[in-house]
């Protein structure tokens, strides 16, 4: 931990991006006047590096539960 401290004091340090996956590439679902539809997908990062976000929708009806997320892997839900 000393020696990667003294990196950082440096100015010098080693940072690999997380290579960032989700569990679908398109969500499409069928949404009737008195229905509620509901679901979630999976964002996770490949390589084991932490990953932090946010999720929004440009659609006025559709609604994220936990808009924000830190983690190796994490479950959207809409």
């Amino acid at each position: 931990m000393k020696e990667y401290i003294d990196k950082l004091s440096l100015g010098s340090c080693d940072f690999e991006n997380p290579i960032i996956a989700t569990s679908v590439d398109c969500i499409e679902e069928n949404i009737y006047a008195d229905k509620m539809v509901s679901g979630e997908f999976i964002v996770s990062a490949e390589n084991e590096k932490t990953i932090k976000g946010v999720v929004y929708s440009t659609h006025e009806k559709l609604r994220i539960i936990n808009s924000t997320f830190f983690g190796k892997e994490v479950a959207i839900r809409y």
